[in-house]
This record gives structure tokens, sequence and C-alpha cells, in this order.
């Protein structure tokens, strides 16, 4: 029976039957769980590292045009290269749903590459606001 290497802590943070948290077991899995921790991380939540996180946050309530979905994306790529550098991030879309519904949700999506045993990975993730 081969142990699994656990590469870091997959988010949502949930209780697992492995340990208190669930894992992340591959390169991949651990760079989206971290993009998606940063994102939803506001600065000055995080005792002891109050510097980390977004500060995407502060232009949530902001009418949504184009200007500000643009600023929100400049912003994110900035966070991204401070906080995740082992993450080679492509593409950021900030976007508003298209749902009558869900009028004002916001929606994330990052294109990102890492290299995993020399090799590019290119992938995406999403979060909805």
């Amino acid at each position: 029976m081969g142990d699994k290497i656990q590469y870091g802590i997959r988010y949502p943070i949930i209780k697992d039957s492995s340990g208190f948290f669930a894992s992340t077991y591959s390169t991949l899995d651990s760079a989206k769980s971290n993009i998606k921790n940063l994102i939803l991380t506001k600065k000055g939540d995080r005792p002891g590292r109050p510097e980390y996180g977004s500060s995407f946050w502060q232009y949530l309530f902001e009418q949504s045009v184009d200007d500000v979905r643009d600023l929100i994306s400049e912003v994110l790529e900035e966070d991204f290269r401070i906080w995740l550098p082992e993450i080679i991030i492509d593409k950021v879309v900030v976007s508003q749903s298209s749902d009558s519904v869900d009028i004002y949700k916001l929606r994330i999506d990052v294109t990102f590459r890492i290299n995993t045993n020399d090799l590019p990975v290119t992938d995406s993730t999403t979060i909805t606001l």
C-alpha cells in the first residue's frame, strides 16, 4: 500500500477521513486551492500575516463597468505575482453573470501554468462570488 504525498490543504477547507483537513495530492490541485484561497482571503483577515490576501475586495461593490472589471483583473494578477510566484498566471477574466437571476454575481476565471516534473501544465479555475 503506497502512501500518497500530501501537497497542501484543499479548498474549501473541510474535514476529511484521513485527517482534520482534506489534502491535495497533486501539484495541480494544490495550485488551484492556493489560487482560490488567495482570492477569497481579504487583506487583513489572516492573523499573523495581515498583508496576505487580495485587495480586489475594495472594488467588489463598485458599479459593474468594464474599467472596474479590468482593474480587478490587474489587482488579482499583482496579488498572484506577490503571493504565488510559483504559479504563472496567463489570464484573469472578470465578468458579470449573464443570468438575470444572478445579475449581481461576479465570475473570476484564472488560466494558469505550473511546471510538474519539468513539464508545463496549463489549467484554469473559476470562482463565482
